[in-house]
Parts: structure tokens; C-alpha cells; sequence
């Protein structure tokens, strides 16, 4: 919202499937990375907008006019703040994410929990949000949102004004 740069997919992506996506700023410049591929583009100057609502996962709004859910599996959610941790092709983490310089939240699932282990944000489930052993990419949970309501809110993260990264896998 307020000129955050809005970039889509053109790719077909299969259900039942994990993929790892990656929003990282350099600059002036955002780029949006599906399993290391870059996948679009934008140009914005201003900052993440986080004034409406915070930062959530699993949800979209209210800034839309409406509220759009996930339905599906998140893991290894990370957001550094002041670093591009990738700006160009990379393969995906084969191993869980850790906590590297600036890091402002980390969600990994190692202990069936949802809990931020870079201990900077106070995380609210939403709507029946819960860790799910289910549907495991590393560790020993994953988070489940069933698109009926549920997210996962950050409060407000620290303001992402220049170089950032946000990424996680997707199922």
C-alpha cells in the first residue's frame, strides 16, 4: 500500500507442494525470488508500510479493503532488516534458517511451537492459527493457516526503509 511496489507471479505452481519465496529490497529496487528463480520486479522508495495492521503472515488487510486469508503451510519464516540476503539466482536453504545479522524475526518450527527465535516480536495467533505437524519442511512443525480467518500477527516490525529480506517456505 502507499506505492509499495506490487509485483505477481506469472508461473503455475502445483498444490501440495513446498516452495520457498524470498521478497528482498536493494535500494530502490524489490525483487521477488520463487525457489532461488527470480519472478518479478518493482521500483519504490518509501518504506514497507506496516501503519495498518502490522506485519501479518497468512493475511492480507485491511489496506486492501478486504481481508484475504492463506490456506496452507508456512516454515522458516525470517525478516533481516539492512541486509539483501540474496541479489541474483541462488538455490534454495536446504537446511532450517538461522538468526544472522539483523535478523527481526525467525520462525523456524523446530520445537511444535510457533515462537519467534530472534526473541524481537510479540507474535498473536489469529483465527484458529496453529503449528501443524502434518506438513513438515524442517524441524518438527510448520504453521497452518486454513483461509477461513486465521493469521499469524507480528506487531509492528521494525521499519524496512532500505535493504531487507522476508522468506519462508510455502506449502
Amino acid at each position: 500500500s502507499g506505492g509499495d511496489p506490487f509485483m505477481a507471479s506469472a508461473s503455475t505452481f502445483m498444490h501440495y507442494a513446498w516452495y520457498h519465496y524470498a521478497l528482498v529490497r536493494t535500494g530502490n529496487t524489490w525483487k521477488m525470488y520463487i525457489n532461488g528463480a527470480l519472478e518479478a520486479t518493482g521500483t519504490y522508495s518509501g518504506a514497507f508500510n506496516q501503519a495498518l495492521g502490522g506485519m501479518r503472515v497468512g493475511a492480507s488487510g485491511p489496506w486492501d479493503g478486504a481481508q484475504a486469508y492463506s490456506k496452507g503451510n508456512v516454515s522458516n519464516l525470517r525478516i533481516v532488516k539492512g541486509t539483501a540476503v540474496y541479489t541474483s539466482a541462488f538455490t534454495p536453504p536446504t537446511e532450517p534458517l538461522t538468526a544472522i545479522s539483523g535478523t527481526s524475526l525467525l520462525i523456524n518450527g523446530t520445537d511444535a511451537s510457533i515462537i519467534d527465535a530472534s526473541q524481537s516480536s510479540a507474535l498473536t495467533l489469529v483465527g484458529n492459527t496453529k503449528s501443524s505437524t502434518t506438513q513438515i519442511k524442517y524441524g518438527n512443525s510448520s504453521m497452518y493457516f486454513d483461509g477461513t480467518g486465521d493469521y499469524l500477527n507480528c506487531g509492528t516490525m521494525p521499519t524496512l526503509s532500505a535493504d531487507f529480506t522476508i522468506e519462508f517456505w510455502y506449502y
